[in-house]
């Protein structure tokens, strides 16, 4: 048993207890336990999950809320939370259609949160569905993360062509144009990765996730391409707009990342540490600096991870793993993985 801030919280000592504890008690009892706990939370994605303990059957008005709650979430970069969500949602969805939809977008937001094994269970399951810009996207996204260049290429490219010829979701084009601002980092090709940046800016607002997470590693990419000015002005004036959080983290990771290679006082980023015993270079020796940013093939971004976090409700947890693969950037998440990010 422990206190803190006035409330009592029950906690076994090992799974074996609790189990036998959850048998003793039976499903009527826990569901009724539940129920009360999500009015005595002030957490509002803790109370959505025991609401969910407490549902024995699907319930569309639930998985709503659980979606409303995802996106939040999503908007402020914090894609382990989001993907908890949308996976629940989509379990509780009547509407097959809308619960494959939650599915993928429950991974795409597990890759965003670097979670790559726990995406890569659903994977036959999202294959499996109706071909589709959404799914080759995550598709596509996964495949940046596992560092196979062609097969991303390829899915985020037939995303694409589907996302632009259909014109009716410009929030889901603005997304694919972010996994190709990523996969063009990954692939170290600057003035293709400012002009996918440039194109989710045009498709939807400013402070979308997408234009964000997008303009987040625009300035590395005018960086790789001679643009210095440019680049540092890029992130001084995106210092301004983004609000704290996540989203803040990424910026910040992105401008050190771009004043290592400038070999500039590097901005300090809280909460993200650099896991030095496999990073390669970032710059070789004999690479003069300032013009190390003209050459793309010679620049190598460091691989980044996040301290492991954990949050959950009785036996409920999500992980963040910050373990992905080379060169991308969502851990910037997401931010957004060690090098990834959305």
């Amino acid at each position: 048993m422990r206190e803190r801030q006035g409330i009592v919280t029950l906690l076994f000592p090992d799974p074996m207890t609790s189990a036998a504890v959850t048998d003793e008690i039976g499903p009527a009892r826990w569901r009724e336990l539940h129920a009360r706990a999500a009015t005595l939370v002030d957490d509002e994605g803790d109370a959505l999950f025991h609401l969910v303990s407490a549902t024995p059957a699907a319930d569309g008005t639930l998985a709503d809320k659980l979606d409303r709650f995802a996106r939040q979430r999503a908007a402020d970069g914090a894609w382990a939370q989001a993907a908890e969500a949308l996976i629940t949602a989509g379990r509780i969805t009547p509407e097959r259609d809308l619960r494959t939809q939650r599915l993928i977008r429950g991974v795409d937001a597990l890759t965003g949160a670097a979670d790559l094994p726990q995406a890569q269970t659903f994977v036959p399951e999202i294959e499996s569905a109706p071909g589709g810009p959404m799914r080759n996207a995550v598709l596509g996204y996964l495949a940046i993360q596992r560092g196979r260049a062609a097969e991303a290429h390829y899915l985020l490219s037939e995303a694409w062509t589907m996302a632009n010829e259909s014109e009716t979701d410009p929030e889901l084009a603005a997304m694919i144009c972010q996994r190709m601002v990523l996969h063009s980092l990954a692939r170290m090709r600057g003035d293709e990765l400012v002009a996918w940046a440039d194109r989710a800016s045009s498709l939807v607002p400013g402070d979308a996730p997408a234009v964000v997470e997008s303009n987040a590693i625009r300035g590395l990419g005018l960086g790789m391409t001679g643009h210095i000015d440019e680049a540092r002005a890029s992130y001084a004036g995106l210092a301004d707009h983004v609000r704290l959080g996540a989203q803040s983290q990424r910026i910040r990771m992105a401008e050190g990342w771009l004043a290592l290679a400038l070999d500039a006082p590097i901005v300090p980023v809280p909460n993200w540490k650099l896991r030095t015993h496999h990073v390669p270079r970032w710059l070789p020796p004999d690479l003069p600096v300032g013009a190390s940013m003209a050459r793309p093939h010679t620049v190598h971004p460091r691989r980044v991870e996040r301290c492991p976090a954990h949050r959950g409700s009785g036996s409920r947890t999500t992980r963040f793993d910050r373990t992905g693969s080379a060169a991308t950037a969502r851990s910037l998440d997401g931010g957004p993985g060690a090098c990834t990010a959305r």
